[in-house]
């Protein structure tokens, strides 16, 4: 029942909605024009010892010889870089695109580095930035730990993206809020519209009724009417009189 009632306003308001789609599908053209998508890009470190740390005489493949501490290096080194000084200075020099780094252990000592940007330059080379500074804190950190040559941790640098990806969650979120604000503010006008005009309507029904009345109530009115102008013109008789007799 109540969504009869609805499409009935709807349909009774249909040039209010007509002008109300119309808005909603401007401002959905104008955010997909105007709004500038997100840019991602990726890559990957994956930290590894050398074949020789487990001895020289018996090298290991580096990717078979995964330790505790290859994970808490990369955990260090993850926090090294995510610290507010390292995000200031990396965009100090051009690179300040927003970026995440993250230690996934359960594949390994491997580092995800993510940046985000509305320029895709800007989003790879801040991600190239922060591979370069990983690389720098973790030779920092094991220099002053004064780890031997052949226990030397290295990150390799792998799926790296040469392009930045678009993200449309940016502009798809915008765009969902545009067509539900718009939508939300056309059923508003309609139901106000039509509201006020109900009441409107409903205002000159009682006007109208006021003004028929029953017949009583009419004559009443023409005598409450009416008395004042025979009090007045009683009062004329009598002031006239008066006057005639002071003549006399």
């Amino acid at each position: 029942m109540y969504l009869a009632d609805a499409l009935t306003v709807l349909l009774r308001r249909w040039v209010v909605v007509l002008l109300g789609v119309l808005l909603t599908g401007g401002a959905c053209y104008a955010v997909i024009k105007y709004v500038e998508p997100d840019y991602q890009a990726s890559g990957q470190m994956l930290f590894l010892l050398p074949p020789e740390a487990s001895g020289e005489s018996t090298p290991t493949s580096p990717f078979l010889n995964f330790q505790a501490g290859l994970s808490t290096a990369g955990s260090l080194v993850a926090g090294r870089v995510a610290t507010k000084d390292a995000q200031r200075e990396l965009a100090a020099e051009g690179n300040s695109a927003e970026y995440a780094v993250a230690l996934t252990p359960e594949a390994g000592p491997l580092l995800v580095i993510t940046s985000k940007d509305k320029d895709p330059a800007v989003a790879l080379a801040t991600r190239d930035a922060v591979m370069d500074r990983i690389s720098a804190d973790l030779a920092a950190i094991q220099t002053t730990a004064r780890v031997p040559n052949r226990q030397m941790i290295t990150a390799q640098i792998s799926s790296t993206s040469e392009n930045a990806e678009v993200l449309p969650g940016s502009r798809m979120r915008a765009l969902a809020g545009a067509a539900g604000a718009g939508m939300l503010l056309t059923l508003l006008l309609a139901f106000g519209t039509d509201r006020i005009a109900n009441l409107r309507r409903e205002r000159r029904a009682r006007a109208a009724e006021r003004g028929k009345g029953d017949p009583e109530a009419a004559a009443d009115e023409e005598a409450s009417a009416a008395s004042p102008s025979r009090m007045r013109v009683a009062g004329e008789h009598k002031e006239a009189g008066g006057t005639s007799a002071m003549a006399s």
